[in-house]
């Protein structure tokens, strides 16, 4: 086996996944793949749809876990801001420990990670 085979392999998994995850009403993903010459094992994340229709990954839990101690609210968990270079911004979890850039967001498609003196001000000037 190779990364294209698999990359191939994911290719066809990833509408299936999805098709399930409609019928069953939970998130289902791929993650994380490892192989050798005759062998592969990917890694499948299944998360409840919470009640914004987003999954509740452990990074959204520990968002609401720890949100009080950050000085923000449950509330801005999937909710969108204005970025300051344009567009929306939408926070999407919290990794308690990861020290220096905890907060995660999505932006323009792509997931980022920032602190939380950052993202304040952008929520504050917001609300």
């Amino acid at each position: 086996m190779d990364k294209a085979t698999l990359l191939r392999v994911r290719e066809q998994l990833n509408p299936i996944l999805e098709a399930a995850s409609k019928d069953i009403g939970l998130k289902m993903t791929l993650g994380n793949c490892t192989f050798r010459s005759t062998s592969a094992t990917f890694k499948l994340e299944v998360a409840e749809v919470g009640e914004t229709g987003e999954a509740m990954t452990k990074e959204a839990q520990d968002f609401v876990s720890y949100c009080a101690t950050l000085g923000l609210k449950k509330e801005h968990l999937f909710k969108e801001f204005k970025h300051p270079l344009g567009g929306t911004l939408k926070i999407i979890g919290y990794k308690p420990r990861a020290k220096k850039y905890p907060i995660l967001y999505s932006y323009r498609g792509q997931r980022y990670k920032c602190h939380p003196n950052w993202i304040k001000p952008l929520i504050i000037t917001q609300e």
